[in-house]
């Protein structure tokens, strides 16, 4: 509805502005005319005073001709050319406005995707070059000296001594098997060196002579194991443990003195050590832990000290052993201690000691 009359007055305002413009073009042709009527007007009202005076008087110019000037005909203004009315454009038809729906909520425009940019083929990392390995010493090898070169840690709750734990290897090339010599500290930073982390050198193939400083006590868990070129070793006096499996398989090992502060030699402290030829027992050493020499096949003579523990196996298999020496304060060892040894094996023991006893019913010589 409201469409049809928004036409409709367009339409009646189209129709009143051409009856306006019509209306213009003839108020010209009206004033010409009024003004010549007027002329027309004053011409005859001339014409009538000219009789009057013709027949009241004379002419004061008489004999000459009585001329009554003819007025100049008003000229007649062209009629301005009533300009044709313009053509009436037809009323172009409004489209009826289209009734603006209600703005629906425009939806926003998805976002177009962002074209995930295709990855570009990871360039394949150059090879970085392989760092060469740092120059080793010769045939002298590495010379561990400067407390520097190890690692430590606190061992106490206290922090105030401490315990070896490797070597630094920033500071060393710590190849196994150039690492011919180690003097462990008696300090470091201030602190005291009392002990080892477990197998903090185990495996140093290369390695053959090792000195301890004086403060150590205990030697770690499989310390030295397998450090097969092992020839010579010295321990402080300060030393009490020798811990197990500590020396296993040192098998280029000949000989070792035992501190005689050493009370306890642990599990398998020196099995495998095939080239060992000789062992004095420190006399406080009355604990030796099983298989502590088991497989010392290069064992020729030990000396067990007095009231000491003989545990399993711990002769085992130590087929040079030629001599044993064990006091009459032994008053009991495994029965296993000595498998495997050769029947030619001396006990050297009181007469009517355990050992005698125990040695001549195992069929073992007896030197009393």
């Amino acid at each position: 509805m409201r469409k049809k009359i928004l036409f409709f007055l367009a339409v009646a305002v189209l129709a009143f502005a051409g009856c306006q413009e019509k209306e213009s073009a003839k108020q010209p042709d009206r004033s010409n005319r009024d003004k010549v009527t007027q002329e027309k007007d004053q011409i005859e009202s001339g014409e009538e005073n000219a009789e009057n005076s013709d027949g009241t008087g004379e002419n004061e110019n008489s004999g000459t001709q009585e001329f009554t000037p003819t007025p100049e005909p008003i000229a007649t203004p062209e009629p301005t050319a009533t300009p044709e009315p313009t053509a009436t454009p037809e009323p172009t038809v409004t489209p009826e406005p289209t009734a603006t729906p209600e703005p629906t909520s425009t939806p926003k425009p998805t976002k177009k995707p962002k074209a995930t940019a295709t990855p570009k083929p990871t360039k394949k990392p150059k090879a970085t070059a392989t760092p060469k390995p740092t120059a080793t010493p010769k045939a002298s090898g590495v010379k561990v000296t400067d407390p520097k070169d190890f690692t430590y840690m606190a061992e106490n709750w206290s922090g105030d001594t401490l315990k070896i734990t490797g070597l630094e290897p920033l500071r060393v090339t710590v190849d196994k098997s150039k690492v011919t010599e180690l003097l462990i500290p008696e300090e470091i930073d201030g602190l005291p060196v009392l002990s080892f982390e477990n197998f903090a050198f185990k495996d140093f193939t290369g390695l053959k002579t090792v000195e301890v400083s004086d403060g150590l006590t205990k030697l770690g868990y499989e310390l030295f194991s397998g450090c097969k070129k092992l020839t010579t070793v010295k321990l402080p006096n300060s030393m009490v443990e020798i811990s197990q499996y500590a020396f296993k398989n040192c098998t280029s090992l000949t000989r070792i003195s035992l501190p005689y502060q050493v009370e306890q030699i642990g599990d398998g402290a020196f099995s495998g050590c095939t080239s060992l030829e000789r062992m004095s027992i420190p006399d406080k050493a009355t604990y030796i832990g099983n298989k502590a020499f088991d497989g010392c096949t290069g064992l020729v003579s030990v000396s067990v000290p007095e009231g000491a523990i003989i545990l399993d196996y711990v002769f085992r298999n130590c087929t040079g052993l030629e001599e044993i020496e064990i006091p009459a304060s032994v008053d009991w060892f495994s029965d296993t201690a000595f498998d495997g040894c050769s029947k030619s094996l001396c006990f050297v023991t009181p007469a009517g000691s355990y050992a005698d006893t125990w040695a001549r019913s195992h069929g073992y010589k007896v030197k009393n």
